[in-house]
């Protein structure tokens, strides 16, 4: 993971949480510039992940259906909206 402003890899994370059974939400900071950001972490069901080959030094790296990201995604939004409503 890479800060959003400075792309630089040097993160701490300042605090975590369960925001759902199968969610998490973490507050990062950048070592380097000082930003400050969010993010959520989101269980993938392993039958929804492919391994694919990402270049030609024969690596391998995972895609997720597109289909069921949208849906986490969108139930993970869901989720912050009734959140920041209470």
């Amino acid at each position: 993971m890479k800060c959003p402003k400075c792309n630089m890899s040097w993160l701490k994370v300042i605090e975590s949480r369960h925001t759902t059974a199968e969610a998490i939400s973490r507050r990062r900071k950048c070592m380097m510039c000082g930003h400050h950001f969010a993010t959520a972490e989101i269980v993938v069901p392993k039958e929804s992940i492919a391994w694919v080959k990402s270049d030609r030094r024969n690596r391998s790296s995972f895609a997720v259906d597109p289909k069921l990201l949208a849906h986490l995604v969108s139930e993970s939004h869901a989720s912050d909206s009734e959140r920041s409503k209470k």
